[in-house]
């Protein structure tokens, strides 16, 4: 295994500095006194990794683990923020593309979670035009989580 420095000295420099703020009287960050801060600095950790250390697997959690953690910290700061799963699904799909265009790989599993988050995030707008496909919709509804089942048992068995 490759010299893992970058993740612990990011992890260790953010550990740090977040205490150090925690402990201290400015007032200025005490939003970021929070757990979802912990995720953010150890994504970070994983993506400084995954790029300066060139360690690509490193990449996928890094991206997922600070996409969640902005999420949580986003979510609670900003109104506009969207407050849905397809977030969380969002931040799976760009690792997963980001860690396929590293390695050269395909990025077609990665452009159907990404198709699929962005189902989730706007699915209150594909609601909208339920009166004019109401029968396509019921389908969808009734059917979407064996679509689901389907493409994770192809993701599971296809062929490099």
């Amino acid at each position: 295994m490759k010299d893992q420095r970058y993740f612990v000295g990011i992890t260790l420099i953010g550990f740090g500095i977040y205490y150090y703020l925690q402990f201290s009287d400015i007032k200025t960050f005490e939003y970021l006194h929070t757990w979802p801060m912990l995720f953010v600095i150890v994504g970070l950790g994983f993506l400084t990794q995954g790029y300066k250390g060139r360690v690509n697997d490193f990449i996928l959690p890094g991206v997922v683990v600070t996409g969640f953690g902005l999420h949580f910290l986003l979510a609670n700061q900003i109104s506009i923020w969207p407050n849905e799963l397809g977030v969380l699904i969002l931040s799976i799909a760009l690792g997963l593309l980001l860690q396929a265009m590293k390695k050269g790989s395909s990025k077609v599993l990665g452009m159907i979670v990404l198709f699929l988050a962005i189902f989730f995030i706007f699915y209150e707008k594909f609601t909208i035009f339920e009166t004019t496909f109401m029968k396509m919709s019921s389908l969808l509804t009734h059917f979407w989580p064996i679509l689901l089942v389907l493409v994770g048992i192809w993701a599971l068995y296809r062929k490099k």
